[in-house]
């Protein structure tokens, strides 16, 4: 067990304080970010995609506050005097650093209907756009299932809708985060495309560029280009040949 303390961090870990929150606003959370390599900005770690290992994570958070992160969470611990709740999460299949993340917050927690080992969650008050955002995940899912002959690699996965990223998703292992801007309802019709194509990578990446790494950063096109590949067959199958082709000419112009 490696015990550490970080304070204020130049980097790695967003924090998310309305104008005005209280200390005790549902709507305070934080998590972690970054591009490759960036893991190194707030926990102690061999930060390269050659060095897969498990991982045991125990995040200690304000009671009225959950962790997510990579993994099974497997224990939840109140204090004493039931101030403060610590998370227990492990990650046994072999994972890189890079891949691991976290979010802390006070979530509205969403299992999904068709999927048991998927969960979703939003800050307070989007439930219902949640839902009508990721109905279609569990297809997903399936395809991708029925496409590579295999299962996925993992007993769980968290689909977390956070503010301020500086990415719309980025993806670690088991868990996605993602810009609350992706969320909407059944009568905004432009955003349903955009959204799914971008959540459909993201699962996409827990396959390659998760679960499958690079040894060599020569290599990163190859999982980046699966990825965008599979997501592409996928949005043919819901949308038409019609838009997955405009969709290639905008990536490719």
């Amino acid at each position: 067990m490696v015990e550490f303390s970080l304070e204020q961090p130049k980097g790695g870990v967003q924090f998310v304080i309305p104008p005005g929150s209280a200390s005790d606003s549902p709507h305070l959370h934080a998590f972690s970010y970054g591009l490759e390599n960036a893991s190194r900005l707030w926990f102690p770690c061999v930060d390269s995609y050659t060095e897969p290992c498990h991982w045991t994570l125990y995040f200690t958070v304000p009671a009225h506050m959950m962790a997510i992160s990579c993994g099974d969470l497997t224990e939840q611990l109140l204090s004493a005097d039931g101030k403060k709740k610590t998370f227990h999460y492990t990650l046994n299949v072999p994972t890189a650093a890079p891949c691991i993340a976290f979010v802390i917050g006070s979530f509205e927690v969403y299992p999904d209907p068709v999927m048991q080992e998927v969960t979703h969650f939003c800050l307070p008050g989007l439930l219902p756009i949640l839902k009508n955002t990721v109905q279609f995940v569990h297809e997903v899912f399936g395809f991708f299932e029925e496409l590579l002959s295999t299962r996925f690699p993992h007993s769980s996965y968290k689909l977390v809708f956070v503010d301020q990223t500086y990415q719309d998703t980025s993806s670690y292992s088991t868990l996605t985060i993602c810009n609350t801007n992706l969320l909407h309802s059944n009568r905004v019709i432009d955003q349903v495309t955009v959204t799914r194509r971008l959540l459909t990578r993201a699962i996409a990446q827990q396959y390659f560029g998760c679960y499958l790494l690079p040894q060599l950063w020569n290599d990163w096109w190859l999982p980046c280009g699966i990825a965008g590949f599979i997501t592409g067959l996928f949005c043919r199958k819901i949308s038409g040949s019609t838009e997955y082709q405009h969709w290639v000419m905008e990536v490719c112009l």
